[in-house]
């Protein structure tokens, strides 16, 4: 029996009782820790030595373990009434003799099981027990650990240490005795007769000192750790249920809101605040995973959902009519009902909601510029914006004084109590914090500032003349003579190009809203309307799913019915017949701290970096008669050698040009990098508005650098603006996502024409802005472009001099971004050679006329 020895009789501070058997079972418990520690290292010399227990070591669950102490703690850590309270709860040797075949229960956690080691009975096993149920995480044998132990129950017969203790190998060992007593013996107190942990003096810090025992009878029992739940195999059999059961609740919730959805898409396109809550739409970029096409999506679904402006909050009811029309195109011409349609309503939020696939297409009132289409800022995406379908022009209407107060710019003297009120957009606050000090204007909703002018708030509005003529101010104006209440301003100020968006990866998609506005425009010109016999949704034929952009002409109505039925009937021309349609969207905010340099990011551009050169492709085309030297032609040439000096710093002669006389519009000529000469006709459509297949992996379209003067339809010349000339690149020359090229084409040729509208020519080149969100590397590329080839006069005049002269400059002129304008939404027929006979018009302007067309 080992003994313990206490320098103390009854002594709280250190838990020592004076009762000897009390004191022998505490001394018992302690060596039980001990023994586990010693014997682990003898056992398993290469693993880590035993934690030391003043820390809690961690369990194999990441919980500690209670902390039990090597010393007696100091006398000011635990109340004395407490100590005493645990001393007396302390167990005698015979107490625990008499529970050696207690149950092993205490050994368990939660999910943890105990395996008995005992050869011998069963029921002894299941029942073995260890001193006080304390466990040292650091021992195999007797802690929990990586992995299922073994119990330990070898018996050698009582050894030195005498019968009762525990039989863990390598205790009793030859050596292992001497080298325990050591450490049980070692000096705890310094020079000064002061307990080393405590600090305090040793007749007052009495030491315990205890010696292993061992009891051959008691069989040491082994935990196992308690492993996470689902790597348990009830854990494993629960996942596996609940997936299951998520999965089919999963395939329920789809079919009931499919069901619901295409019950929507049969109300005639009315306005939803929410849109369809089914899978995603389109290409795999984040947030979708559907690897499908937009269109595929759409017909599947059976609704177009298409985001549009809450017009009737916004002042302007008419324009919506104006774009439900164009989503109803768009509806028409891939599920063959104009009526299966979702018109969802989008604010600030709108290009989160068409990237999250909430909406299939945006036709919202929104302006396109450059620096969106690069990097939309509300979610850093790109985005395509298609041909303007509406250029919105910005009026002041208000007290006539005060309106050509607002017209100069000027705030003093009479003009000294102008107040104006603007119509919030981003592009509006930015031109009128240009123009005016804080004090002098203010921003809001449309209603709300229609209501201010009224009430005298202010004397000035500043908003879109499509948001002008919908509201209840065309009560107090007459727009041909200013002879009412208040006037609309003769110029506008600024020009809102407004476009439709799509998602950038699809191209497929891009070109089938691009084409329905084509072809709306083309059908007006043909003279091809609305017409229920040949509409899919009313003549009875089955719809077979191939996308025809005459079926939006036939539901819904060609652009110039669409106009006249919801924005008005007013229709001008001009004498000379030719009006300006050179255009260029607007670039948008220049400056950028962390754009990426789109020559590293772009693989199609660094291979042409690489090579040193830029092959260009211009096509002849024979119907037009065209040849080298036609000044389209010539044109196209100079641009070319623009587009080298912008990529190679300043090298025209970098761009290798070829001519081409026949082409195959299924597939972009791998030889070139980019082509010119054509138009979006020539590659996406047919003469009978069918959608060519695969034309999107092909050929990547972008903007319109000249207008032949007359154009064809099968095989025939007529009156009104004709072909447009495009840029086009190779859409197979890096994936979807990683194509920078287009942009640059773009970039370079607004920048052409932005020098126009600025009086900026090579001589003051210097004067362009830097557009610094292509990059670093290419913020000078207008500056470059603009010394080299001048702007689009420059190039256009050039041009012409060395041409054949076959072709007039025709339509090929700037629209500038202010000037004179009509004071309402008007429809110029000129371009489409669709003017009434002049007999029934009366003149506007000199040169100008105008006819009330009612359809």
């Amino acid at each position: 029996m080992a003994q313990a020895k206490s320098n103390s009789q009854d002594d709280p501070a250190t838990g020592a009782t004076g009762d000897p058997a009390s004191e022998e079972a505490h001394a018992e418990a302690r060596q039980a820790i001990e023994l586990g520690k010693i014997r682990a290292k003898s056992e398993h010399p290469d693993e880590p030595a035993p934690l030391d227990l003043k820390d809690p070591p961690p369990s194999a669950d990441g919980i500690s373990l209670p902390e039990t102490p090597d010393k007696v703690q100091p006398a000011d850590q635990t109340p004395p009434e407490e100590q005493q309270k645990q001393l007396e709860g302390l167990e005698t040797i015979e107490e625990l003799e008499k529970k050696k075949h207690k149950s092993t229960e205490a050994f368990k956690g939660d999910g943890e099981d105990v395996k008995p080691g005992s050869k011998g009975d069963e029921e002894d096993a299941k029942q073995s027990s260890r001193t006080n149920g304390e466990v040292d995480s650091s021992t195999k044998g007797t802690s929990l650990s990586d992995g299922p132990g073994e119990v330990v129950n070898e018996h050698d017969g009582p050894g030195p240490l005498g019968p009762g203790a525990h039989a863990i190998e390598g205790i009793g060992t030859p050596g292992m005795d001497n080298e325990l007593a050591a450490q049980s013996q070692v000096s705890t107190v310094n020079a000064a007769g002061e307990d080393l942990a405590t600090g305090v003096p040793a007749e007052l810090d009495p030491q315990v000192a205890a010696f292993l025992v061992d009891d051959p009878e008691v069989p040491v029992a082994e935990v196992t750790p308690i492993m996470p739940f689902v790597q348990r195999k009830e854990g494993r059999r629960t996942v596996a249920v609940v997936g299951v059961l998520l999965t089919a609740l999963a395939i329920l919730l789809g079919v009931f809101l499919t069901k619901n959805n295409k019950g929507q898409g049969e109300d005639e396109g009315q306005l939803s605040e929410f849109p369809s809550l089914l899978p995603s739409d389109l290409p795999s970029s984040m947030p979708s995973f559907d690897a499908r096409s937009t269109l595929a999506i759409v017909q599947d679904r059976g609704v177009l959902n298409c985001g549009v402006e809450d017009t009737v909050e916004g002042g302007a009811v008419q324009f919506g009519e104006y774009t439900g029309d164009l989503c109803r195109q768009v509806a028409a011409n891939v599920l063959g009902d104009p009526g299966k349609v979702n018109l969802v309503k989008v604010g600030a939020d709108r290009f989160e909601r068409l990237h999250g696939r909430d909406v299939d297409l945006l036709i919202a009132g929104e302006e396109s510029t450059l620096a969106k289409a690069v990097r939309e800022p509300t979610t850093g995406e790109k985005f395509l914006f298609g041909y303007p379908y509406y250029g919105a022009a910005v009026h002041y209407i208000g007290l006539q004084k005060y309106v050509q107060c607002a017209v100069e710019q000027k705030r003093f003297g009479e003009c000294k109590d102008l107040s104006i009120c603007a119509y919030d957009t981003s592009d509006i606050r930015d031109l009128m914090t240009a123009f005016f000090p804080g004090p002098f204007v203010q921003f809001g909703p449309f209603p709300e500032m229609e209501k201010s002018l009224k009430n005298g708030t202010c004397n000035v509005l500043l908003s879109d003349t499509y948001r002008i003529y919908g509201s209840s101010l065309q009560e107090d104006i007459d727009v041909f003579t200013n002879a009412g209440k208040y006037i609309i301003s003769d110029m506008y100020i600024a020009r809102k190009q407004l476009g439709q968006v799509t998602r950038f990866e699809d191209g497929e998609w891009f070109n089938i809203v691009e084409g329905t506005r084509h072809w709306s425009a083309k059908a007006f010109q043909f003279g091809i309307g609305k017409d229920d016999s040949s509409c899919p949704a009313t003549n009875g034929d089955e719809f077979d799913g191939s996308v025809n952009f005459f079926n939006g002409v036939y539901c819904v109505g060609n652009y110039g019915e669409i106009f006249q039925r919801s924005l008005g009937s007013h229709v001008i021309g001009v004498s000379s017949r030719y009006i300006t349609m050179v255009d260029a969207v607007k670039f948008g905010p220049l400056t950028c701290d962390d754009c990426e340099n789109i020559i590293d990011t772009d693989p199609y551009l660094r291979e042409i970096v690489d090579a040193g050169k830029l092959k260009c492709g211009i096509y002849l085309d024979p119907l037009l008669n065209i040849t080298t030297t036609s000044v389209s032609t010539l044109i196209a040439e100079q641009l070319c050698r623009a587009i080298a000096v912008a990529i190679f710093q300043g090298k025209p002669n970098a761009a290798e040009i070829s001519y081409l006389e026949e082409m195959d519009f299924s597939k972009f000529p791998d030889e070139f990098d980019v082509m010119l000469g054509m138009s979006w006709e020539d590659a996406m459509s047919n003469d009978e508005g069918d959608l060519l297949p695969r034309r999107a992996d092909e050929w990547a379209p972008s903007i319109a650098y000249f207008f032949h003067d007359k154009y064809m339809y099968r095989g025939m010349k007529n009156i009104g603006v004709g072909r447009a000339d495009i840029f086009m690149t190779n859409a197979k020359r890096a994936p979807r996502n990683a194509q920078r090229f287009p942009f640059l084409v773009l970039a370079i040729f607004m920048a052409i024409v932005d020098a126009q509208r600025r009086g900026i020519s090579r001589a003051n080149f210097n004067k362009m802005p830097l557009i610094e969100f292509l990059g670093e590397g290419l913020s000078f590329i207008g500056r470059d472009v603009v010394a080299f080839a001048g702007n689009y006069d420059d190039i256009f005049e050039e041009a012409y001099a060395k041409s054949d002269g076959l072709i007039e400059r025709g339509w090929n002129t700037v629209l500038p971004n202010s000037g004179r304008a009509p004071r309402m939404p008007t429809m110029f027929c000129d371009s489409l050679g669709v003017c009434p006979p002049a007999e029934f018009a009366f003149d506007i302007a000199p040169g100008a006329y105008y006819w009330n067309w009612e359809y």
